[in-house]
């Protein structure tokens, strides 16, 4: 696998002592076509056990891994469930990855601590521990898995495996080798002229008023009324922007210790933040089309896959046609190139629970198990879907040439390449609030940079 070592951020400021003319914006032939598939239908069901969720992720692998197991171990016996191992044997089994967790916080142990008066579970940035184990799964029993050839600090829940090794007396799992689902297939890049793709998270509108003239030079940028010559040349040539979820910082109670009687007469702080960003969004979609994804601090849904956010809360947006609001995850396809991403809440709970310390790392992971959330629903809440109803839509079946997480801690980008050619430029796009930072991809090549708004 190549490794794209980052390069170093490029930088706009506003104290250009004079403005050079505009450039012509033209994004002539670039086509987008968006996918729907993380939409949730208006006749969802949240009755259902969260057991099925597992059951609908192993059946959309079934046929996935057993072709990758098959194509790796050939002369191997499979056994098709695990109630029909025999203990000293060798063989190939299938099933989805549970991670036995002392330190995870539990719903019960919260309650007695309640209950009882005593102090809650602490928090903490991770959860692993030297007693951690990992249960292989499938819909006929579990087995209790051993050995050096998987990880168990790198893996977690939910995660879909077939494993080669035999069973031992003491009921465990021996592994010899362990087989993940394949890279998915790729479609051909057709040839384009350079453009660009602006990808943007974490813009977090608070009180810092820092991160407002940031953002206010980001959104100067792409529409071309700042920088010099070479910037406004390079501002015409962005034809899409992607915003990766949280504009606006998180949605607490604002005046929980104020009384009812004077809550009801307060206008919220967050009114007038969304308003911002209604406005940010309308100025921008006037030169180029904008997509706008929901994160875990903005007013959407509390699971996966997150709805778009709702109209009525952008007056001004609503009224640009180029403004369009999207799922998260999300995927689009712009001038033939795939991109696929989310608000970064899986790359999140998977660095909660395991002890990668590489956020790049752990999206690379995401794709070589073909998942987007694998997490979900055990540390990660998800809509329930049903094998009968539904499809996992959180599977990847499609290699995309971009494959990006939001909101993360620093810019990261890396090119992947599959075992039969596959491309894919993996992109942590930093929260703009903490590193005013956006990333420029090139559609033309995949390759990216960050460029850094540095407001005086």
């Amino acid at each position: 696998m190549d490794v794209m070592s980052a390069p170093e951020a490029r930088y706009v400021r506003d104290d250009a002592p004079e403005q050079p003319p505009r450039v012509t914006r033209s994004a002539a032939g670039i086509k987008v076509e968006r996918n729907k598939q993380f939409i949730v239908p208006s006749s969802h069901d949240f009755d259902r056990q969260y057991a099925h969720v597992y059951f609908t992720r192993y059946n959309s692998f079934k046929k996935l891994i057993e072709t990758a197991a098959t194509n790796k171990w050939p002369s191997k016996h499979v056994v098709p469930k695990l109630l029909d191992i025999e203990k000293e044997k060798e063989c190939v089994v299938f099933g989805v990855l549970y991670k036995d967790m002392p330190l995870k916080p539990n719903i019960l142990d919260e309650y007695h601590a309640r209950e009882n008066y005593e102090a809650p579970p602490p928090e903490r940035s991770k959860y692993n521990s030297d007693e951690d184990a990992l249960v292989l799964e499938d819909m006929s029993g579990r087995i209790v898995l051993i050995g050096d050839a998987l990880d168990v600090g790198t893996h977690v829940s939910g995660v879909v495996v077939a494993v080669l090794g035999k069973a031992l007396p003491s009921g465990e799992f021996q592994i010899a080798d362990v087989c993940y689902p394949r890279f998915p297939p790729q479609k051909r890049l057709p040839k384009i002229p350079p453009s660009y793709v602006c990808l943007v998270s974490g813009l977090n509108i608070s009180k810092n008023d820092k991160a407002r003239l940031s953002m206010q030079l980001l959104s100067d940028f792409i529409q071309g009324n700042i920088g010099s010559t070479a910037d406004q040349e390079l501002a015409a040539s962005i034809v899409h922007v992607i915003v990766a979820g949280n504009l606006v910082w998180r949605l607490d109670d604002e005046h929980q210790d104020l009384p009812l009687y004077k809550k009801r007469t307060m206008i919220p702080e967050s009114v007038g933040h969304m308003r911002e960003v209604d406005l940010f969004l309308a100025q921008m979609g006037i030169n180029v089309r904008v997509d706008l994804m929901p994160g875990p601090h903005d007013p959407s849904d509390a699971i996966l896959p997150q709805q778009p956010m709702h109209p009525c809360m952008f007056p001004l947006a609503r009224n640009v046609s180029s403004v369009k609001g999207e799922t998260n995850p999300y995927e689009t396809t712009v001038a033939g190139r795939t991109f696929l991403g989310t608000s970064g809440q899986g790359v999140d709970d998977i660095y909660r629970f395991s002890t990668e310390e590489d956020r790049l790392r752990i999206l690379e992971q995401t794709l070589e198990w073909a998942q987007l959330f694998p997490t979900a629903p055990d540390t990660l809440g998800c809509f329930p879907y049903h094998m009968t109803d539904f499809s996992d839509p959180f599977v990847i079946t499609s290699c995309p040439h971009v494959y990006f997480a939001g909101n993360q801690p620093s810019f990261a980008t890396k090119l992947v390449t599959g075992p039969e050619g596959q491309q894919v430029r993996l992109v942590c796009v930093p929260s703009f609030s903490d590193t005013h930072t956006a990333v420029l991809l090139n559609l033309a090549t995949l390759e990216c940079e960050p460029i850094q708004f540095d407001a005086p």
